[in-house]
């Protein structure tokens, strides 16, 4: 693969979507850090891999890519004491939460990409 076509994967429609909405949580978290934004990391590990072109080929580099930005996400918003708020179901802290719904997200977007490639 050409540099040209890394760097044009990389500028995919879902990649750059889920970039903004993960600069989007860390700012909204660092004004309410007493909030829990449930479906943020869930939002931005799903959305690579549900939002990109490019078929079952490049599916595993789009989840890696959601999950990763979700989690780093999680980890400066944590850092940054942003991890405060209320939890659902069984989860103990809001940072086990977060990282399970980025797992959840990913596999989700990976179901997602799966299903509606051709190739």
């Amino acid at each position: 693969m050409t540099d040209t076509a890394r760097a044009t994967r990389l500028r995919s429609p879902g990649i750059l979507l889920a970039a903004g909405l993960s600069v989007l949580w860390v700012a909204v978290a660092g004004i309410r850090p007493e909030t829990t934004y449930h479906l943020a990391p869930l939002l931005v590990a799903a959305t690579p891999a549900a939002f990109s072109p490019g078929g079952r080929q490049g599916a595993l580099v789009r989840v890696l890519v959601g999950l990763g930005l979700a989690s780093a996400s999680g980890v400066i918003i944590w850092r940054l004491g942003g991890l405060r708020g209320p939890t659902i179901g069984p989860f103990s802290s809001a940072t086990q939460e977060t990282m399970a719904l980025a797992l959840v997200g990913a596999l989700v977007g990976a179901a997602w990409s799966w299903r509606i490639s051709s190739d």
